[in-house]
């Protein structure tokens, strides 16, 4: 959480400006910013103002990346199902071996991982005593 100067405080120097000095801030693609004001909150829940603030901004961004994810998705299967993209992007979409090959290599992992936690929650794994 990035909590800026009062606009007294900052000495003459601009918003703008202030963010150009976080490099990465002033790098992004994208900013999406929260801004609360705890006091008006806190009239109404108190000392528990400032997580309601924090929990509520974690509502809101989750939404926003569950947005940002679901179009993502919806990107990457346009391109390599719509026609008119696979000639653009030279793609071409998997037939039945490759899903298979894919699905195998993710079941791998899966059995891998499921190893790992009956090892450690029962403590005998093959894979743990390497």
């Amino acid at each position: 959480m990035i909590e800026l100067p009062l606009p007294g405080e900052l000495g003459g120097i601009s918003l703008a400006r202030a963010i150009r000095q976080r490099r990465w801030l002033a790098n992004a693609s994208c900013v999406f910013s929260i801004a609360a004001v705890t006091e008006r909150t806190a009239r109404r829940y108190g000392t528990r103002a400032e997580r309601y603030v924090q929990l509520e901004a974690g509502h809101v961004t989750q939404n926003v990346l569950l947005m940002a994810a679901g179009l993502s998705l919806a990107m990457q299967v346009a391109i390599i199902y719509i026609p008119f993209f696979e000639d653009i992007f030279r793609v071409k979409p998997l037939g039945l071996n490759g899903w298979i090959t894919v699905f195998g290599f993710s079941s791998l992992t899966f059995i891998i991982m499921e190893a790992f936690k009956y090892g450690k929650r029962f403590g005998n794994s093959p894979l743990l005593a390497v």
